[in-house]
């Protein structure tokens, strides 16, 4: 009851969608106590494979 949003970062899949699903119920609940309560869902999902920023690539002619 310390906060009025819960921000919940949710890779998009099936598994934690559904997970979703369970915490927005217990947000619900939790309304009970602290009714200006609301559930922050950001959505996102992953394109390719992250590279660590020092690293070198050939198209950039390092070497």
């Amino acid at each position: 009851m310390v906060t009025d949003e819960v921000i919940a970062p949710v890779k998009i899949d099936e598994n934690r969608l559904e997970g979703l699903d369970i915490v927005a119920g217990q947000i619900e609940d939790t309304k009970a106590l602290n009714s200006p309560l609301k559930l922050i869902i950001v959505k996102y999902a992953i394109f390719g494979k992250r590279r660590h920023p020092n690293t070198e690539s050939p198209s950039r002619g390092g070497g």
